[in-house]
């Protein structure tokens, strides 16, 4: 099915362009969502047909890398905050240690709330995850 591809493609296509050199926000977002996106889905044969053990370690590195530059880069760009925060609560153990990184994504996603409040879409992600806690 060419769906698995386009996935796979993406990642790859992006990750060349981090790789070479380009890493403003908006490759850091997308890189970074279609590795945790992979991840995630690691089980789901109808998204991920065709990727072995070693796709799926560049895969995890690749995402370790970019959530790290990013915290690094980006922490004060509400859209990483806002974006990685949601993937880092909601499944915090393809970032590591599950409780460290419950608390992060969590931070992640109060930080991005303080410094726009009146985001619907921020305040609506910020609020559910209170609610979950």
């Amino acid at each position: 099915m060419r769906l698995q591809k386009n996935y796979q493609e993406a990642f790859l296509s992006t990750k060349r362009e981090w790789d070479k050199g380009k890493r403003d926000l908006s490759i850091c977002l997308n890189l970074g969502f279609i590795s945790w996106y992979l991840s995630v889905e690691s089980g789901n044969t109808f998204v991920t047909q065709g990727l072995d053990d070693n796709d799926y370690e560049m895969i995890e590195l690749t995402l370790n890398e970019i959530t790290e530059e990013g915290i690094h880069n980006f922490s004060k760009e509400t859209q990483f905050l806002l974006i990685f925060g949601y993937m880092i609560t909601l499944f915090p153990h393809h970032f590591g240690d599950y409780e460290h990184w419950e608390s992060i994504g969590k931070n992640m996603l109060s930080k991005a709330y303080e410094l726009e409040p009146s985001d619907p879409i921020i305040e609506m992600v910020f609020l559910a995850d209170s609610m979950r806690s």
